[in-house]
């Protein structure tokens, strides 16, 4: 009885005394990127886009809402908010914009969480990541402009846009740039009277649209009814003079060797410099 009495005694001094507790973990706090932008470069030609971001929290409780952000104008924008599932939140990086168009140029996000419990806010570094789109395609797309039959715009001026991720309109600017070849391109020799030779009928003509008085035709009908036929260099030169803007002059010229004459994209490009510097 004595002895129960005396154990009694002892514990509940100690808890009169107090002992030390144990102290909270410090809560440590990592960021890391996987899938192909791992290297922090996504190249459409080589990558897949599987690009996700991870942020860890170390304990894994309380909870806490994670918010992904990028770089906007100086600012930075939320892009997604989510909470912790075994102190783990992941995003998944996209590397389309809102046009469905591959991003180019280097883009900047960060991770943050707000104050929870004993857990202070977090705001982590900056992560870069370097988006490099297929030029080939844009390639693809002019090519297929001109061979498509359809085409009226004016193809010296070449619109480029930046690209701006996540749902965010971009902005559009237009600077003019020759589309003709270089005059130390070499063409395949062929006699004069078949420098031009069409392959197409006259209704593909009248189906394309591209002559007058068809719905937005700017060239002249006697241009495209003299086109119907084999011309010499000299032939065209004059021919196409018949259309004064140089702008509708080339992309009718390109439009013409392309679909046509059959020719590759190189030798109407080339065949229409010679044309157009003599016109």
């Amino acid at each position: 009885m004595k002895k129960r009495l005396l154990a009694t005694g002892l514990v509940a001094a100690l808890a009169w005394i107090g002992l030390p507790s144990v102290a909270q973990a410090a809560q440590t706090v990592t960021v890391k990127l996987s899938g192909s932008c791992e290297d922090g470069v996504m190249d459409e030609v080589e990558d897949d886009d599987d690009c996700v971001m991870t942020v860890t929290f170390k304990p894994a409780t309380p909870a806490r809402v994670v918010t992904f952000n990028y770089l906007k104008s100086k600012k930075w924008t939320r892009l997604k908010s989510v909470t912790t599932k075994g102190g783990v939140a992941k995003w998944d990086v996209s590397a389309y914009d809102a046009d469905d168009m591959w991003l180019d140029g280097t883009y900047s996000y960060r991770a943050q969480s707000v104050k929870r419990g004993k857990e202070k806010a977090y705001t982590g570094k900056t992560i870069t990541i370097k988006y490099i789109a297929d030029a080939t395609e844009e390639d693809g797309e002019e090519a297929s402009s001109i061979y498509d039959g359809n085409k009226t715009t004016n193809t010296t001026a070449k619109t480029t846009q930046s690209t701006v991720p996540h749902g965010t309109a971009a902005p559009v600017t237009v600077a003019p740039t020759t589309t003709l070849a270089s005059s130390t391109m070499t063409m395949p020799t062929v006699a004069a009277s078949n420098w031009y030779t069409p392959v197409r009928s006259a209704s593909d003509f009248s189906s394309s649209g591209r002559c007058m008085p068809s719905p937005g035709a700017n060239v002249p009908a006697s241009v495209c009814s003299a086109l119907q036929s084999n011309k010499t260099k000299s032939e065209m030169t004059t021919v196409l003079a018949g259309i004064s803007n140089i702008y509708i002059r080339t992309d009718f010229c390109q439009w013409v060797f392309g679909f046509m004459d059959k020719a590759s994209l190189t030798d109407a490009r080339t065949k229409c410099s010679q044309v157009n510097a003599a016109a």
